[in-house]
């Protein structure tokens, strides 16, 4: 079950996914459009382009930070 779990990982931060998306696009953009739509103004429309994209690494970008705060503050206790 470990050596699975590092395998996993290895595999997560090597070159090969240094540049992919780990959330589905279809799924994230779901998400966006649900916010929108309850806190955004009305009739806003998104579309694929580079906004999105960069919306969505940057949020996977802070949910791995957090990821790794929380990893690091369970080492300490």
């Amino acid at each position: 079950m470990l050596a699975k779990a590092l395998r996993k990982i290895k595999y997560y931060q090597s070159e090969e996914m240094a540049d992919a998306l780990l959330l589905p696009y279809a799924a994230f953009v779901r998400v966006i459009k649900e916010l929108t739509d309850e806190y955004g103004p009305p009739g806003l429309c998104w579309e694929r382009d580079t906004a999105v994209v960069a919306l969505q690494m940057m949020t996977e970008h802070v949910l791995v930070m957090v990821f790794e705060m929380t990893y690091c503050l369970a080492k300490l206790h």
